[in-house]
């Protein structure tokens, strides 16, 4: 395996409301390659807590194995409500590309993956094909891969008995209140010709997220007729590919294959 640098809290986004920028870190093999393919790797925490690291192993993995890795932080729901998370996830893949000769990127290459929250945001921003960026970027969050994790793929069939605390903090309120973000919030109503192909991976015993979602969320992709790959491991927890007991290797494994193939 090829090693692997770390370039910590380098800053990709400055929010004109928010007094401190916005960090990442940068997996990449120590190899001194161009034209490498990339990935962007959000965490998770219900989109109120957590932060960059959470997904070392998996960045470590991966830039083992050739990719460079982008592990963004992102606004929690506790600062500010959606789309702002969502905004700043697609400026990391925003500076993934500006930064591409930096790096030895490919910029037509890059991808998305996360856990849980992280898996949400990296389905959303490979869904929408750059619809959460500014009028005036110069380059496009769109990306070519995603390998959520652990995700929520469809808030549309929440209702004001169903949709959880977590769900109306991130939100900014119940489906009542504010039912177009639950619609714009979902990857599955985002998908057409342009989504990319992707990796849905869930365990079949996640109980925060049921592996049905992650199921129907393959169905939505299929019917669009978009390239799609389900892999739901057995016995696994939410925590697949985060917690080492919890799938871990065999997650990053998966994960590594599909990208090898897609990037």
């Amino acid at each position: 395996m090829t090693d692997v640098i770390v370039d910590r809290d380098v800053v990709f986004h400055r929010p004109p409301d928010r007094e401190s920028p916005l960090e990442l870190d940068v997996y990449q093999p120590d190899d001194g390659g161009t034209d490498r393919p990339a990935v962007v790797v959000y965490h998770g925490g219900a989109w109120i807590e957590g932060e960059k690291g959470q997904l070392e192993a998996l960045e470590r993995g991966l830039a083992e194995r050739g990719s460079v890795c982008f592990d963004a932080n992102y606004r929690l729901s506790g600062e500010a409500t959606f789309p702002t998370p969502v905004e700043d996830a697609a400026a990391a893949v925003r500076f993934a590309k500006e930064h591409a000769d930096e790096y030895g990127v490919d910029p037509d290459r890059v991808a998305t993956t996360g856990h849980s929250a992280g898996g949400h945001l990296a389905a959303l921003i490979a869904a929408s094909d750059g619809g959460f960026d500014p009028a005036d970027a110069t380059v496009t969050s769109a990306v070519a891969a995603s390998a959520p994790i652990s995700g929520a793929y469809d808030l549309r069939d929440r209702d004001p008995e169903t949709a959880n605390d977590l769900e109306r903090q991130f939100l900014g309120g119940g489906p009542d209140e504010v039912p177009a973000r639950y619609e714009r919030a979902s990857p599955a109503a985002h998908v057409d010709e342009a989504t990319p192909p992707t990796l849905v991976l869930h365990a079949d015993d996640d109980g925060v997220l049921p592996a049905d979602g992650a199921r129907e969320y393959a169905q939505v992709l299929a019917e669009a007729g978009r390239p799609v790959e389900l892999g739901i491991v057995p016995g696994g927890g939410h925590g697949i590919v985060v917690e080492p007991e919890d799938w871990q290797d065999r997650g990053i494994e998966t994960v590594a294959d599909f990208l090898d193939r897609r990037l």
